[in-house]
């Protein structure tokens, strides 16, 4: 059996690789790998969000089943670690451990290798925060609380274990080790200790607690570490005044770019002012802020990385660095599974190694992106640092090869890139909304499966439309693995034409409460997009659609015909198709519910 490296690439719009949107290419290494490739651009996530379509991904299975992705992958009967574990792997784990993967998960993961320190704040954002509000307003249900005590069980054991593996698994603290101090951990563990013994004796009076104190509860103070917490701010100033030209340069370009190329509309800004004064609501107005973020994102990222929040995990060359490392120990020859999530193209755009502490490396990374300011193209539009970080990327994805060679590794290694869900972060189009939309750029992902003995009839770009459940499959077949019954998605060999339609599927913005808030559901495929944002506990209201798009009159999307659109036999059938996922949603939520 060969080896599998799989690196997640967050927030990747399948449509800024290569040159499709720069004249020369955003990843040129990646280019190379094609030939020995299954590639896939058009590959469409559930939700707009890591928490959502990483569901859909890691356990390739539709992101709402199993009430969602309020406990993350633990619902799920199978995930990637355990699908690799099962067939005889050793398996590396290069996460965060507020990605919150409990003992279930964990036990399947031999190597946790942490690339963040464990963030309460992300958890009291994501989990309970909304409750806190809803508890201001209306008493909390019975099943409620259930859900909310079964949440902290998870949070509380996700948590014991990153102080577990830092104390006694040689590795995990490999990559946070620069901030982690055995003394504070050992009264962080403490106090932890301490949280639990209360909570076990009183699971609802707990949870009052923690949703009436909030931010002030204890639990916030445990452990205030961050991966940016011991940032040489210093260090990072010294990259900006031995590099000025190069962020000069950078700055320019991508003003002028647009400045001529994607100026600001007038229609648009007509519009979006005429609804803010119909509305009153000053979120119509983000089409003007977010043109202006993109003119100033070069300052925008340096001011950003002056501060210590950031990026919240380790920069992909520190991940790829220390997985290595990990791998040199490595005694046994089962082949390893090692799984990566890169963050450099996200919201927070980030495309040198910040945590390197090392100026030669970062005059080489800065020295391979260079390029591609000069050679954006006379044509180019929309966010040129998001296209540097890609070349990042593609400049570590290069190293990790070289390294593998170098250590015999490479031929019998299978490595898939592949993103979580899009971003619209490159501005183009500029939009007033951002993330939360329905838009093509917030799921449209591409995946690609490098072998270097890959079979020629296997070989080649697969241009169907297909969904992000599909992917572990094909992985499965490119490795000669048997994808396990419940893994809902198909391979992308063996159903090269793809799907006549594909569902997207999350709970909006926010806590994913399967009791109280909308679905945010669509379907697309190549003619319309159809999309609904309805309340869970009502039927779907099939016949007045949130917003509808003709792809032949208005492939970027931009003009919602909701409601103005001739209805036809095409349009139907995808509301009928849909309305059986939704009621499917509703059924499966409500049978979940009854162990509660």
């Amino acid at each position: 059996m060969k080896n599998a490296i799989t690196l997640l690439i967050d927030s990747v719009y399948s449509e800024t690789l290569g040159t499709k949107k720069t004249e020369i290419s955003s990843t040129p290494f990646i280019d190379t790998l094609l030939e020995k490739s299954v590639f896939a651009p058009n590959i469409y996530s559930y939700g707009p969000y890591t928490d959502a379509a990483s569901k859909g991904l890691y356990c390739a299975n539709r992101t709402l089943d199993d009430y969602g992705y309020f406990f993350g992958l633990v619902s799920s009967d199978y995930n990637h670690f355990k699908l690799f574990k099962e067939n005889g792997y050793e398996t590396y784990g290069v996460y965060y451990p507020y990605y919150l993967l409990p003992s279930k998960i964990e036990k399947d993961i031999d190597h946790s290798l942490y690339t963040s320190g464990f963030k309460y704040t992300s958890v009291w954002g994501g989990k309970f925060e909304y409750y806190a509000k809803q508890k201001k307003n209306r008493e909390l249900t019975q099943q409620e609380y259930n859900l909310l005590i079964e949440c902290m069980r998870m949070v509380f054991d996700c948590w014991s274990i990153f102080y577990r593996n830092l104390e006694n698994k040689e590795g995990s603290a490999d990559i946070v080790k620069g901030t982690y101090n055995p003394k504070i951990n050992s009264t962080d563990k403490q106090g932890l200790d301490s949280e639990i013994e209360k909570f076990n004796a009183d699971p609802i009076g707990y949870m009052n607690c923690v949703l009436d104190m909030g931010m002030q509860h204890p639990l916030a103070k445990i452990n205030g570490y961050d991966y940016g917490c011991d940032r040489d701010f210093d260090f990072v100033r010294e990259i900006y005044i031995k590099n000025a030209a190069f962020f000069k340069k950078l700055s320019r370009v991508n003003v002028c770019k647009n400045l001529f190329n994607n100026p600001i509309s007038i229609k648009k800004s007509f519009e979006s002012i005429c609804n803010f004064v119909k509305t009153k609501d000053s979120a119509e107005l983000r089409y003007f802020g977010n043109y202006g973020m993109l003119l100033s994102h070069t300052e925008l990222m340096k001011k950003r990385s002056l501060s210590s929040k950031w990026q919240d995990l380790a920069s992909l060359n520190k991940q790829i660095e220390v997985l290595l490392q990990n791998l040199d120990k490595k005694e046994s020859d089962t082949p390893f599974y090692a799984s990566l999530h890169a963050l450099e193209p996200h919201h927070n755009i980030s495309f040198f190694s910040f945590d390197s502490f090392n100026q030669e490396l970062i005059k080489e990374e800065l020295d391979y992106i260079a390029p591609l300011i000069d050679g954006c193209g006379k044509k180019f539009r929309g966010n040129l640092l998001y296209q540097l970080s890609l070349r990042y990327v593609d400049f570590c994805i290069k190293k990790l090869f070289s390294e593998l060679e170098n250590r015999g590794l490479l031929e019998d290694t299978v490595i898939m890139l592949v993103s979580d869900h899009g971003t619209s972060y490159t501005f183009d189009p500029v939009r007033t909304r951002v993330v939360n939309t329905f838009h093509k750029e917030n799921y449209n992902i591409p995946m690609l499966i490098w072998d270097n003995d890959l079979p020629k009839e296997m070989a080649g770009e697969y241009d169907g439309t297909f969904c992000s459940d599909d992917i572990y499959p094909t992985l499965c077949d490119v490795l000669g693995l048997k994808a396990p019954k419940q893994f809902v998605g198909s391979s992308i060999i063996k159903n090269p034409n793809g799907r006549e339609y594909v569902i997207t599927e999350y709970m909006g913005p926010g806590v994913p409460d399967m009791l109280n808030r909308e679905v945010w559901i669509s379907i697309r495929n190549s003619k319309y997009v159809i999309a609904y944002k309805n309340p869970i506990n009502k039927e779907l209201d099939i016949n007045n659609p949130f917003c509808v798009y003709d792809l032949s009159a208005d492939p970027n999307e931009l003009k919602n015909v909701a409601g103005k659109l001739a209805q036809n036999e095409e349009l139907n059938e995808m509301k009928r198709v849909l309305n059986e996922r939704y009621e499917e949603i509703r059924k499966k939520t409500d049978e979940y519910l009854k162990k509660f």
